[in-house]
């Protein structure tokens, strides 16, 4: 995924991403700005993606059944906060949205391999930031 952001360093990375319909992309990376964290996320992810042609199966067995029914239609709760900021998986898609924050700002949605990738490239960063 494409987007202009600025790193902020202090005593952790921090990014800014200037696209304003990102914001909860953004709230999620500095969320999982604990590099051991982050690796078990993309696991689950790959995990996911992997198994994205039989996802009812994974579902089952892994996430005890539990699809939502709301707005997205068919989908699953992968990650949640009490702050607020959910990432939802609908079939191949990856949806991200911070309802406390950000209400009027739509979810932001992406395709599990954008979204792996993306993820992939904040570890990345994470893990220079760790070795400076």
């Amino acid at each position: 995924m494409n987007f202009q952001y600025t790193i902020h360093s202090g005593d952790k990375p921090i990014i800014k991403i200037r696209e304003s319909e990102l914001k909860s992309l953004e709230d999620l990376l500095n969320t999982l700005c604990i590099y051991p964290h982050i690796e078990s996320v993309i696991d689950e992810f790959k995990v996911i993606y992997e198994n994205s042609s039989d996802l009812n199966d994974l579902i089952e067995d892994k996430y005890n059944g539990y699809w939502e029914d709301d707005l997205l239609g068919k989908s699953f709760t992968v990650l949640g906060y009490d702050n607020g900021l959910d990432v939802f998986v609908n079939e191949n898609m990856i949806y991200i949205e911070d309802e406390y924050q950000y209400p009027e700002i739509p979810r932001v949605k992406l395709s599990m391999s954008e979204f792996i990738q993306t993820l992939e490239d904040w570890r990345d960063i994470l893990k220079s930031y760790s070795k400076s």
